[in-house]
């Protein structure tokens, strides 16, 4: 009876041991799921920040690009308008030319 009381005795023990280490690899397992959890906010969050950047980039190359078109159209503007007066300081001359 004695031995039979010491294995129930073992065994409590053995199953209690079982259940801290159990409880402490749920635990664990809880931790390891809360940090996966932690890193996926922070990903995405990084995600967000990151698209927000490139969204803010492509509105300044799109807001530089169209100052540069608006830039080289006053450019071309003021070209074809020399063109003309080349033109008519030309058709002048020729006339004065031809008048002679």
């Amino acid at each position: 009876a004695e031995a039979l009381a010491q294995k129930h005795s073992d065994s409590d023990k053995t199953s209690s041991r079982l259940e801290v280490i159990l409880n402490n690899m749920e635990k664990e397992i809880k931790s390891l799921e809360d940090d996966v959890e932690k890193e996926k906010l922070r990903r995405q969050k990084l995600l967000e920040e990151s698209n927000e950047q490139v969204q803010q980039t492509e509105k300044e190359l799109g807001s530089l690009i169209s100052k540069e078109k608006d830039r080289n159209e006053r450019k071309f503007q003021r070209i074809k308008m020399k063109d003309v007066m080349l033109e008519l300081t030309c058709v002048v001359r020729e006339k004065k030319n031809n008048a002679k």
